[in-house]
């Protein structure tokens, strides 16, 4: 009986050894845990890959919105440069911000409808 403990106990032991050997970090992760660095590194890529799927998320809505306004009033190339490059002449904000009231009004317009 205690031949077969012994013989369990190196079997056990050659395996731990063999698993630290080739995949130590899974080895280190699972007694030890993540390092401080570890975990600032991980939180540090998750902020950028969001932050990127935001901006891919952002230019999508903005393509849409765009190409609405241009079925809808003919001024895909207006609301491209309104939200796209900040308007500096206070007539091409004015113009910009009759185009985003019309938007805005059509907008409340369909949502009114059922369908």
């Amino acid at each position: 009986m205690k031949q077969v403990l012994v013989v369990a106990a190196g079997v056990l032991l050659a395996g731990l050894i063999g698993w630290a050997t080739v995949d130590f970090d899974s080895f280190r992760h699972t007694f030890a845990g993540y390092s401080d660095r570890e975990i600032k590194q991980s939180w540090q890529e998750f902020d950028l890959t969001q932050a990127k799927i935001q901006q891919g998320l952002d230019r999508q809505l903005l393509e849409g919105k765009i190409k609405l306004a241009e079925t809808r009033f003919g001024q895909g190339s207006l609301y491209s440069l309104c939200h796209e490059y900040e308007p500096t002449a206070k007539q091409n904000k004015a113009k910009c911000k009759q185009l985003d009231d019309r938007m805005a009004r059509a907008d409340a317009e369909y949502a009114k409808h059922p369908w």
